[in-house]
């Protein structure tokens, strides 16, 4: 960086956009849920949050080995892939409840 200000600037920039970030994810999905099930969605969050380092890794791992764009895109790819499989699943089984 050419500028110490300048990357004090885009660090904090960011640093506000992360923790943003963070306070919505919880409350879009706490102002979205029943109020009996909030803290079912809380524990779903913080799994997913906890879940974090493992994705990192995982992409990490992929970048090294494929390159980061390929990375990305099998990453990409396994994600859309595993919420198809979910999305199926949800349809499957309120079908089978309409029943």
């Amino acid at each position: 960086m050419p500028s110490y200000w300048l990357a004090l600037g885009l660090l904090s920039l960011g640093g506000l956009g992360t923790a943003r970030f963070s306070a919505l994810q919880t409350s879009l999905a706490m102002a979205a849920a029943p109020p009996s099930m909030r803290s079912r969605v809380l524990g779903l969050v913080t799994t997913c949050i906890g879940c974090s380092p493992a994705g990192v890794l995982a992409m990490g791992a992929l970048a090294d080995g494929l390159g980061p764009r390929l990375g990305m895109v099998v990453m990409a790819g396994a994600g859309l892939a595993v919420l198809a499989v979910f999305l199926v699943w949800e349809r499957l089984r309120e079908r089978g409840q309409n029943h």
